[in-house]
């Protein structure tokens, strides 16, 4: 753990030098040290639950999903969170803005294993259970030390075990489209630790993040329906080499290349129907 924060500081360090993002020290802090609790109020029950004032209605909705949401990313990962990690729920601008780093995204899981909702923006979208389930995928990884994880891979698995939360903008319908007219991501070893800070990774393909998103489930939902067996085997070995390039070849026999290139030629040879494959959630 220590070896992968200090790997993650190095990374999130030069990728603020050098990508003009505005940001601070502080903030700094909150993604390794954690946000300061007692600027929130507690939930009376689920005591890892922490929210704004004036935000108990948004803190009664997230305690009723959080046990359910929490037992299926523990379902779709193959092992059990080993401790609750502190969610902050913000209803204002100002208060996102203050702690988290993205201020315009939904939500995000920082290294500590905290994470934070932007109350405002996906209440107003309908999406916070898919967001919150989808950000405890985050959580579950960081707290095993394996984080700075390929951007593809981090979000295409955190996107299909919260049944589409963070791709909802985008159907499988319009990916495939994009795939098939050559606008589609490959499967780079890209730390998210950097691509965190400003670094748009979905420009270089020409597609929105949204996009880039879908598209990655895709590829991970293909890894997993080509090989139940070897995506298992594929999860159970990230935790213990946290390398996500080494784990698919010891389980898939084959580079991720490789499977990146079949998967793009089933796409390209599917036929989906006209109805919308869109997730609302």
């Amino acid at each position: 753990m220590r070896r992968f924060l200090t790997g993650a500081l190095i990374l999130l360090l030069s990728a603020v030098m050098f990508s003009g993002c505005a940001f601070t020290p502080q903030k700094l802090y909150y993604v390794f040290g954690g946000l300061p609790k007692d600027d929130f109020l507690q939930h009376k029950e689920i005591k890892n639950i922490y929210f704004e004032k004036n935000g108990s209605d948004f803190a009664e909705n997230v305690a009723k999903i959080y046990e359910k949401d929490k037992k299926q990313i523990e379902l779709t990962h193959g092992f059990e969170f080993r401790k609750e990690h502190a969610v902050f729920l913000c209803v204002t601008k100002e208060c996102y803005d203050k702690y988290a780093i993205v201020t315009g995204a939904g939500a995000e899981t920082h290294y500590s294993g905290d994470i934070i909702l932007n109350g405002r923006k996906i209440i107003a979208e309908n999406r916070v259970e898919s967001i919150l389930t989808h950000e405890l995928s985050h959580a579950i990884w960081f707290e095993n030390g394996v984080g700075c994880m390929p951007r593809w891979w981090e979000e295409g698995l955190a996107v299909l075990t919260s049944s589409g939360g963070g791709a909802e903008m985008t159907s499988v319908e319009e990916a495939t489209k994009s795939i098939k007219a050559g606008k589609v991501f490959e499967p780079i070893d890209a730390s998210s630790c950097r691509v965190f800070f400003g670094g748009d990774l979905s420009k270089k393909y020409g597609i929105s993040w949204s996009m880039y998103y879908r598209q990655s489930e895709m590829f991970v939902k293909f890894l997993k329906e080509r090989d139940g067996a070897a995506f298992k085997m594929t999860l159970r070995s990230l935790k213990e080499n946290k390398n996500i390039y080494k784990s698919i070849v010891n389980s898939y026999g084959k580079s991720v290349q490789q499977l990146w290139s079949e998967w793009i030629e089933s796409v390209k040879n599917s036929n989906l129907s006209k109805e919308s494959n869109r997730q609302n959630t």
